[in-house]
């Protein structure tokens, strides 16, 4: 509100009735200057009148007012006033959808980077420290995903295209037994060279089975086509009957029964960017042959190469080198090798023996016999399980060379004699 003294006031009406004068008079024809000149030191103000403007009007008539009052009456100043804005409805900002996400992989906010992709290795060894193929290797993140590569020849597989997060790594067609993690580092290159296609994992166990041996079976091949360690599987309780009868687990007879219980799983865990080193247990099997001469001395030094067939035809390659001190050829072979042949020594002298793996019957058989004492030197012609003329005769020279009472049976001390001969 503007506040006037009463002088002012004088003043101020004054002024209004000379305009209202000069209104009244402005149909008149005459020179504007013909109007009385206000007296010295008054103001002549514009009021309009009111009701006829807009707020806004009057708001800077006020000021214009103001601006002009202050010099001569010493008035304060109002702060400038602005026309109201008109009020623009702006419509709500909808929440933005939902954005499919890849498989695995968290959402990312629009600004972050996307993140980097990297690579696993496993290598899978034996007990030889030698590269292992054919080894199916999982891998399994925690949302119930899995990728499954099997090892080439040189024991490897590269996974690509993983996330940083926890994962597990795991020889799923082995029983926990069967394998070991033995070291792990680091990659030198662990940035993924492609995008990681995971899937649903493979259930992995199953139930107990029973194996009926057949000829040329041992608790090594079972063990093996099973995925078990072979001492595990031999020294189960439900094996202890089959323990106490056969007494050598890689002596079997047809038709033996053998319990297979189900897989246990076992997992290590693993993040993406290293290098981790499995080991096989129990594989491969050591093949143990020992040549004597007929004065039962070891045949040391003697030149030998070995040729080898799996169950199912495969070619294993051939190994060659010279027996030891005591006469013993010392070869590792896998599991399934079934039958091969041994050339033993040089030139004229040398000799062919076929092998038959797995297939040396339980010395309390006839059969076991026959193939020991053919063996040991002491022919008794076919091993057909059937204690003729010919198996009793070579039994009586056998125990008349290791001084027992000669009966041409297999007694309990034939057998322990024959075992110990033959090692076996």
């Amino acid at each position: 509100m503007l506040h006037l003294r009463k002088d002012q006031l004088a003043a101020l009406a004054r002024a209004r009735r000379r305009q209202q004068d000069e209104r009244s008079g402005a149909d008149e024809p005459g020179a504007p200057g013909d109007a009385p000149a206000p007296p010295a030191g008054e103001l002549v103000l514009g009021c309009p009148r009111p009701g006829r403007l807009t707020r806004a009007a009057r708001l800077a008539a006020r000021q214009e007012l103001q601006a002009r009052l202050r010099p001569a009456l010493d008035l304060p100043v109002y702060p400038a006033a602005t026309a109201p804005q008109a009020r623009v409805e702006v419509p709500p900002t909808p929440a933005p959808a939902a954005r499919a996400t890849t498989a695995g992989a968290p959402e990312r906010g629009a600004g972050s980077p996307p993140r980097e992709k990297l690579a696993l290795e496993v290598v899978v060894l034996d007990e030889r420290d030698q590269p292992l193929s054919g080894a199916s290797v999982e891998l399994r993140n925690g949302k119930g995903q899995a990728l499954y590569e099997r090892t080439g020849r040189d024991g490897q597989v590269r996974f690509e295209g993983l996330e940083d997060e926890p994962l597990t790594i795991c020889l799923h067609e082995l029983d926990e037994d069967a394998w070991v993690r033995i070291r792990q580092a680091t990659l030198p290159d662990p940035e993924s060279r492609s995008q990681a296609s995971w899937r649903s994992a493979w259930a992995q166990g199953g139930a107990p089975s029973c194996h009926v041996a057949a000829e040329g079976d041992c608790i090594s091949s079972i063990a093996d086509r099973h995925g078990f360690f072979p001492e595990t599987l031999w020294s189960i309780p439900e094996n202890a009957l089959l323990r106490r009868l056969r007494r050598s687990k890689n002596v079997l007879n047809p038709g033996d029964r053998v319990t297979i219980p189900a897989r246990r799983r076992r997992a290590e865990p693993a993040r993406a960017g290293w290098r981790h080193w499995l080991r096989r247990k129990g594989w491969p099997e050591i093949l143990r042959l020992r040549f004597l001469t007929f004065g039962d001395e070891p045949r040391k030094g003697e030149p030998y190469v070995l040729s080898l067939t799996a169950a199912g035809g495969r070619k294993i390659e051939d190994r060659a080198g010279q027996t030891d001190g005591d006469g013993f050829l010392i070869e590792s072979i896998p599991p399934d090798a079934a039958t091969g042949r041994i050339l033993l020594g040089a030139g004229e002298d040398q000799e062919e023996h076929e092998l038959r793996l797995g297939c040396l019957a339980p010395a309390d058989t006839v059969r076991g016999a026959q193939a020991r004492l053919n063996n040991l030197g002491y022919p008794c012609g076919e091993e057909d399980g059937v204690l003729g003329g010919l198996t009793r005769a070579a039994l009586k020279r056998f125990q008349r060379a290791r001084g027992l009472e000669i009966t041409g049976e297999i007694d309990a001390a034939t057998q322990a004699e024959l075992l110990a001969r033959h090692l076996s």
